[in-house]
């Protein structure tokens, strides 16, 4: 169950925020859960409200890699592997 959060912020930090203060601060809290590794992608990308392709573009704003193991290298490569087998190279 989704709990809320008050933040009660001083003007001087408030000011460095970007306009939407509250998706600002989201966006950085999951950033920064994501860059602890904390959360998956998916609920970074969700907590933030953003779409997968916006999210990657958050953390780059952050300067946060990504949580991308040589073993997702390996399984990503074996389904593209399966793809390309059932399907070939024209889809």
């Amino acid at each position: 169950m989704p709990r809320e959060l008050m933040l009660l912020l001083p003007d001087e930090v408030a000011a460095l925020l970007e306009p939407d203060a509250a998706r600002d601060v989201l966006g950085r809290v999951a950033a920064t859960l994501y860059g602890e590794r904390k959360i998956s992608f998916g609920a970074a990308a969700r907590l933030a409200g953003v779409a997968y392709g916006d999210f990657f573009r958050l953390l780059a704003r952050y300067g946060i890699c990504l949580n991308y193991t040589e073993a997702d290298l390996a399984e990503d490569a074996e389904v593209l592997k399966e793809l390309f087998d059932r399907h070939g190279a024209g889809g």
